[in-house]
């Protein structure tokens, strides 16, 4: 494993205050910090519903992730894979 150092939640909102302004809005309803296995790289993993409500539709639950630079602290991109549960997610983070 890496030398990287998982970096905690409360320093992730320390340093993103606008990213965290209004998320439950848009329908995120839990927030995980977590390290790939691999790398030790730290990912921003989000439970969020992400609009599915919209038009009629019944609201879907899905977890989805963000990188986060090591560096900076700063929430970067939205990776385009969404997970059915928490389970799903550490499969993935062990391949990371």
């Amino acid at each position: 494993m890496s030398k990287l150092k998982l970096i905690p939640l409360t320093e992730l909102k320390h340093a993103n205050p606008q990213w965290f302004e209004g998320k439950r809005f848009f329908g995120d309803v839990l927030y995980l910090s977590k390290a790939g296995k691999k790398t030790g790289r730290t990912y921003l993993v989000r439970l969020t519903s992400a609009w599915s409500d919209m038009f009629g539709c019944q609201r879907v639950f899905k977890y989805r992730i963000n990188e986060v630079d090591q560096k900076t602290h700063h929430i970067g991109e939205l990776l385009p894979d969404e997970f059915d549960s928490i389970l799903q997610v550490k499969i993935w983070l062990e391949s990371k």
